[in-house]
């Protein structure tokens, strides 16, 4: 399988954060390497993260 940076990186981003709980904003602002108090949408989380 090969994952795309963004994939791999959220999978870094979650590895290294373990046994702890991560908010979309967390992961939004990781993967978009922003800080922004309330994104218009948090899709582009739910894209790469699936329940």
């Amino acid at each position: 399988m090969i994952l795309t940076k963004n994939e791999y990186d959220l999978l870094l981003f979650l590895t290294n954060n373990r046994n702890q709980v991560v908010s979309r904003q967390a992961i939004a602002e990781h993967l978009s390497g922003e800080t922004s108090e309330n994104p218009d949408s948090f899709d582009f989380v739910y894209s790469h993260v699936k329940i």
